[in-house]
This record gives C-alpha cells, sequence and structure tokens, in this order.
C-alpha cells in the first residue's frame, strides 16, 4: 500500500464563525493558494451572515447553532476525502503539511488517526512531542493532544460509529476536553492511533482557555474526567491539581474551590448519563 495517498485524498474540515468572505483562508493559507485544496467549511453564524464561496474544491455548511463539537460532528458527516485534517480558522498550515500528512499514512495504512506537531508564532514546538513515531494506547496519551493535530482516515473512523461529544468543547456546556474522549473512544474500537513527529500547523501559544477562572476550569475537569475515567475521576483530578500546584498554577487557597468546582461538574455531568 505504500505510496497510496497524495495529497488529492486529502481534506481539510475548518471549523469557523461568523465569516462572510474568504479572508480568514487567505489568512490560513499565505504559502499557497487554498483553491489547491478541498476545503469543507462548517460556519456558525446566522440566516442574515452567511459565506459563499464558489469552486469545486469548497463546500461550504452554514450552521445556526453553536458548539465547536457539533461542527466537527457535521464535518465528519458530510465529508468526502480519504484523510481528513481537523482544523480551526486560527492557523496557519505549513507549506509542505500535505506531503507531511500523506507520508505518514502511507507508512501506516492501518491507522484510524494520526496527530502531528503545532509549532508557535516563533516556529517554536507549541508543546513538548515525542521525538519520534509513537502508537497512542492509552487514554493518558490522548490528553494533551489538540483537535488541531488530529488528521483521520475517515473510512476507519466512521466505521465506529465515534463521535465528538457534544457536551464538551468550545460553546458547550463543558467547555474543553473533546478530543480526549473522542481518541478516547476511537481506542475503544480498537483503530489503531500514532503520533507522527512532523509539523502540519502554526498557532499563537495563546490558547482559548488561558484567561479561565480556576473555579471555571475545575468544573469542566470534574465532568471531563468523569466521562473519560468513570469513578477514577477523583484520583486523576487529584493528580493534576497536584501537578498545578507544583507548576505554580494553581495557589494553595483555591486548591478546595477547585475539587468542590469539580465535584459540582461531575454532578452536573451525571445527570445526563
Amino acid at each position: 500500500m505504500a505510496g497510496e495517498y497524495t495529497k488529492e485524498d486529502i481534506e481539510i474540515l475548518i471549523a469557523t464563525m461568523d465569516r462572510q468572505d474568504d479572508g480568514f483562508l487567505k489568512s490560513m493559507f499565505p504559502f499557497t493558494d487554498y483553491h489547491e485544496y478541498k476545503l469543507l467549511i462548517v460556519n456558525q453564524t446566522t440566516e442574515e451572515n452567511k459565506l459563499h464561496i464558489q469552486h469545486n474544491n469548497i463546500r461550504v455548511f452554514n450552521v445556526f447553532e453553536k458548539g465547536l463539537s457539533k461542527s466537527r460532528n457535521l464535518a465528519l458527516k458530510n465529508a468526502n476525502g480519504k484523510i481528513c485534517i481537523f482544523t480551526d480558522d486560527d492557523v496557519i498550515f505549513k507549506k509542505s503539511f500535505t506531503e507531511s500528512v500523506a507520508k505518514a499514512f502511507n507508512e501506516f495504512p492501518d491507522a484510524g488517526l494520526i496527530s502531528f506537531m503545532t509549532e508557535d508564532e516563533k516556529g517554536q514546538p507549541f508543546k513538548k512531542y515525542a521525538d519520534s513515531t509513537k502508537r497512542i494506547v492509552s487514554t493518558k496519551d490522548c490528553l494533551n493532544i489538540m483537535s488541531i493535530e488530529m488528521v483521520v482516515n475517515l473510512q476507519n473512523v466512521k466505521n465506529t460509529g465515534c463521535r465528538f461529544d457534544e457536551r464538551f468543547g468550545l460553546g458547550a456546556q463543558f467547555g474543553m476536553g473533546e478530543e480526549a474522549i473522542y481518541l478516547s473512544c476511537l481506542l475503544q474500537n480498537n483503530l489503531e492511533l500514532y503520533s507522527y513527529p512532523e509539523t502540519i500547523v502554526i498557532h499563537p501559544k495563546l490558547s482559548t482557555h488561558t484567561s479561565i477562572s480556576v473555579k471555571d476550569k475545575y468544573y469542566i475537569q470534574g465532568a471531563f474526567f468523569s466521562k473519560l475515567l468513570g469513578s477514577n475521576y477523583m484520583y486523576w483530578l487529584l493528580l493534576k491539581i497536584m501537578y498545578e500546584f507544583k507548576q505554580h498554577r494553581i495557589r494553595l487557597n483555591q486548591i478546595i474551590p477547585a475539587i468542590t468546582a469539580a465535584k459540582k461538574g461531575r454532578a452536573d455531568f451525571l445527570k445526563y448519563e
């Protein structure tokens, strides 16, 4: 199967909001013409502010409900590329990203998903990555992967029936954690997942979640760990608190409020289970 996948097999699934023109695409693809790529754009907007792009390679879905996971699921449902890249509208694609993606899936043709690397705007790794290709085999391996790094073999993931949990992610009740939950579902369905040491996108270091309060963050974590780890949620929650305390990301007087908020998040999550 070596050499099977090419640039033409790749489709880019873009989640965006309130777009009315193609300016954001020009920013995402500064090194090449975006018309060269097969794009599926989910634009969460209003009836009055729809996005229209007339091009054979580009499909646009204007939708009128909020939630990043809802956009991801709609894109997965309607995608038709053999290999699909999840992404957002605030990334910049590296010039050689399609070559990196095709090469990885030709090396691992049975993979359901491969995660790649991200650089910040200074050309530095966005976070710590493995130096070589690594098999993703556990829930712990899933915790640090961003959706903009995730590339899937469409047919393999569709066969599992896995979807993004729409209670999690930006715009949902629990505003993050959707990536790890989705990856965990793929693992439970025995798909082969890998991390691959090549960079495909540039993303600003400032995160959407940087300014979230400790209480809000741990409210989400209580739900997230409950979904991902069930009755073991408190063990992993305390490990996270201890780690963030050592990293000076949480103060001593914030620990009890964080645990209280996490219990509330767990309780709210369990109402819908």
